[in-house]
């Protein structure tokens, strides 16, 4: 059932031993601030999104950050940035984290304080959104990052304006 309302947990995190067939622990998922705007009955902000392990390290999103745990499910880091929306998929690496940003549109790279490593927006790159047909955004990705907009905030921006390739998924 899709449909929770903003004022109840969006969802659950579990780790499963699949070959016992048992659930080793269920703890409540992370949901991001601004959730009781959203009004979007198919998914919009609710529950936990990407996954990524890296060197004993385990990456989650939802919405709008990261959450990165040690092996024994301990939060050791949390980092968001005003330009991540509607994360779909998150890759660790040695600074930080790589993030699809299906909100902006955006191949985001966090350093894990949040802060801005670098930013590749598919709207602002014409070859490729010449060839896949993009139609073009209502504003380049410089403009997105200099007039300050919180785009985790659905109640700032429509996410149709900025989500024209609903860019996915990444991978190096």
């Amino acid at each position: 059932h899709r449909v929770i309302p903003s004022r109840q947990l969006s969802g659950y995190i579990y780790v499963v031993d699949v070959e016992k067939q048992v659930v080793l622990k269920k703890t409540e998922g992370i949901d991001p601030p601004f959730r009781e705007h959203d009004n979007n009955p198919r998914g919009g902000m609710r529950g936990m999104r990407g996954i990524a392990v890296r060197e004993g390290k385990i990456g989650l999103s939802n919405y709008s950050g990261v959450f990165c745990f040690d092996r024994h499910w301990n939060l050791t880091q949390t980092f968001s940035h005003p330009i991540c929306s509607s994360i779909h998929e998150v890759l660790l690496d040695e600074e930080g984290a790589l993030i699809a940003s299906t909100g902006t549109d955006t191949l985001v790279h966090l350093d894990g304080e949040g802060k801005l490593i670098s930013a590749w927006f598919v709207h602002d790159d014409r070859r490729i959104a010449r060839q896949a047909g993009i139609r073009k955004a209502p504003m380049t990705g410089g403009e997105m990052l200099a007039r300050g907009i919180d785009f985790r905030d659905r109640r700032l921006t429509h996410s149709q304006e900025h989500d024209k390739t609903h860019l996915n998924s990444l991978d190096r």
